[in-house]
């Protein structure tokens, strides 16, 4: 993964107020990755960013992505480049980045990590439902 485009995510998602733990800004010399790993995937949701990079068989992504599923838990991918996911993960629903202004990757982004949400109020264009009279019934 360029670490360019993952630092750009990382900052969005921290100006937005989402708190982002990145090995390249939070972990240091010395650091043990493994136990940095495991506590990373298990304090929060996992953002992964589908690429070419991401699904490169010497990274430690499939462990990353192998544990969120074995546990259960919500894995959010979006797609940075044209890669084709694993089979394991092509049922998940991944909003892509790829050519989009940066206003609405920031959108995409936004709406990916915070989860769908329904609309306030009613929809637009329907109307109350009408009574139903039916003739054969006579009030007394």
């Amino acid at each position: 993964m360029r670490t360019s485009t993952v630092a750009v995510v990382a900052g969005e998602l921290e100006v937005a107020g989402f708190t982002v733990e990145l090995d390249c800004w939070d972990w240091g010399a010395g650091d043990n990755f493994i136990l940095k790993m495991n506590a990373a995937l298990a304090e929060g949701q996992t953002l992964a960013l589908f690429s070419t990079a991401y699904f490169d068989a010497g990274r430690f992504t499939t462990e990353e992505w192998s544990a969120v599923l074995a546990a259960r838990d919500k894995l959010i991918p979006l797609r940075i480049d044209e890669a084709v996911a694993t089979p394991m993960l092509r049922a998940l629903l991944a909003p892509s980045l790829v050519g989009l202004d940066e206003e609405e990757a920031r959108r995409v982004l936004l709406d990916a990590v915070a989860g769908p949400r329904r609309p306030d109020g009613k929809p637009p264009g329907l109307r109350p439902a009408r009574p139903v009279v039916n003739p054969h019934h006579s009030r007394i």
